[in-house]
């Protein structure tokens, strides 16, 4: 729908244009295109964000309530931090970076990566358990090592 929409304003647009109409072509092309803009993030907004990210907060938020720890693997992303919930710990090194990879953790570390980043988190971390992947994300967990 936003397509057809975008193609009448620009057919009317060009109409005006060629009668020299030109105010009133410029005012249907702006007034047009913003309710062009409105319509594409209304009707596929949702779409890009189910595509892009859904994996990924479907995962952080099974884990919201577990007593663990959640990180991403070679990108940046608030997702874990905010559909994880995450909250302070008592340990002050759950925001290290490389404590929560490799360091002696004291709780689970959930842990995800784009397929781009999955063979170099296989090889930097051996410890880490494959759990699965969805849309281009792949899910691990590290588990403490018992003492």
């Amino acid at each position: 729908f936003p397509a057809v929409w975008n193609l009448k304003v620009s057919i009317i647009f060009f109409l005006y244009f060629k009668r020299q109409k030109i105010q009133r072509a410029v005012w249907i092309l702006l007034g047009g295109s913003l309710i062009f803009i409105q319509l594409t993030l209304f009707l596929l907004i949702g779409n890009i964000e189910a595509i892009s990210q859904r994996a990924s907060i479907d995962f952080w938020q099974a884990h919201a309530t577990e007593d663990c720890y959640m990180t991403s693997y070679q990108y940046k992303t608030y997702t874990h931090y905010f559909y994880g919930s995450v909250k302070p710990q008592l340990n002050k090194n759950y925001t290290n970076y490389e404590w929560l990879l490799k360091g002696d953790i004291d709780k689970p570390v959930y842990i995800s990566c784009k397929v781009t980043g999955k063979e170099a988190l296989e090889k930097e971390l051996p410890d880490a358990v494959f759990l699965y992947n969805k849309n281009g994300f792949y899910f691990y967990k590290r588990t403490p090592q018992l003492k």
